[in-house]
C-alpha cells in the first residue's frame, strides 16, 4: 500500500553524504530461509531489497522516457536535503502529481493523459504485459546530473516499491539500509523496502531514469516473486 513520504533527517546536515560513505561497502545479507511465500517474502523476511528475475522492454521505454523528459516537473518535496529530482505521473492523480501519497489510492488513480500521448508504448506494456492485479501509482523519475534524493524513509514497510532502472548511469547509487548499494543497470527491477533509510545520489553528467511501481500482486507477480527469492537464495 502506498503511504506518504516521512522526512526526520533534515536536519541533520550533510547526513545523506554521510549515509552514502558508511554503507558503500556493505552488502545484502540474504535471511535464513522462511517460507517461500510471496507475503511472507515481502513483509516478513526483512530483505531491504529482492531483484526481480524478469526481462523488461527497457530500451522501448527509454526511448519514450528521454522524449518526454520536458514534461516533467520537479520533484516539489522539499523537506529534506534533495535536488535535480523530478516526476511525471503514469498512472496516477496526473502527470503533474506531486507523489505526496495522501489519501486512499486505490479508485482515485489513472493512466494520465500525458503519459498516454508521451509514453504510448510504455502504458500499453503496461496495462497489457506488466503483472499485476491492479495498480495504486506509477511514476516515471528523473535525477539530474549532480542531483541527490536526500536520506528519507517512507511511511511503510517491507518490500513495498519496484522500481526499474531505465536509465541509470554509471556511477549513479541508491543506498539502502541494510543493503548497501543496490546494484541497478539498465532494465533490472528490484523491489525495496523504502521504509529502511534510503538515498539516492547522482555525481555523473548524465540524467537518471527510473520507474516507480506500486501495485496490488496478482498471482503472476507473487509467481515472479517466489522465482526471485529463490534465485537469490540459491546465488547469495
Amino acid at each position: 500500500m502506498i503511504r506518504k513520504e516521512v522526512s526526520q533527517f533534515a536536519h541533520k546536515p550533510g547526513i545523506t553524504d554521510a549515509f552514502m560513505r558508511s554503507i558503500r561497502q556493505d552488502r545484502l545479507k540474504v535471511p535464513p530461509r522462511g517460507s517461500a511465500d510471496a507475503d511472507w517474502i515481502c513483509w516478513h523476511s526483512g530483505l531491504p531489497y529482492l531483484p526481480l528475475n524478469m526481462d523488461i522492454p527497457w530500451h522501448m521505454i527509454q526511448q519514450e522516457a528521454k522524449a518526454a523528459v520536458g514534461a516533467m516537473i520537479a520533484q516539489p518535496i522539499t523537506s529534506y536535503d534533495s535536488r535535480g529530482w523530478t516526476n511525471l505521473g503514469i498512472y496516477s492523480r496526473g502527470a503533474e502529481d506531486p507523489g505526496d501519497y495522501h489519501g486512499p489510492v486505490l479508485g482515485t488513480n489513472d493512466w494520465t493523459d500525458l503519459a498516454q500521448e508521451l509514453l504510448p508504448n510504455t502504458v500499453k506494456y503496461f496495462q497489457e504485459s506488466w503483472p499485476h492485479e491492479e495498480f495504486y501509482k506509477i511514476r516515471l523519475l528523473g535525477l539530474e546530473p549532480g542531483g541527490v534524493i536526500g536520506l528519507h524513509t517512507d511511511d511503510c514497510h517491507g518490500l513495498d516499491n519496484i522500481n526499474i532502472a531505465i536509465d541509470h548511469p554509471v556511477g549513479c547509487e541508491f543506498g539502502v539500509e541494510g543493503g548497501g548499494i543496490v546494484p541497478f543497470e539498465n532494465g533490472r527491477a528490484f523491489m525495496i523496502n523504502v521504509g529502511r533509510r534510503h538515498a539516492v545520489v547522482n555525481p555523473t553528467p548524465h540524467l537518471r531514469l527510473h520507474i516507480t511501481i506500486y501495485q496490488k500482486h496478482d498471482a503472476h507477480m507473487r509467481q515472479l516473486i517466489e522465482q526471485s527469492y529463490e534465485k537469490l537464495c540459491a546465488t547469495g
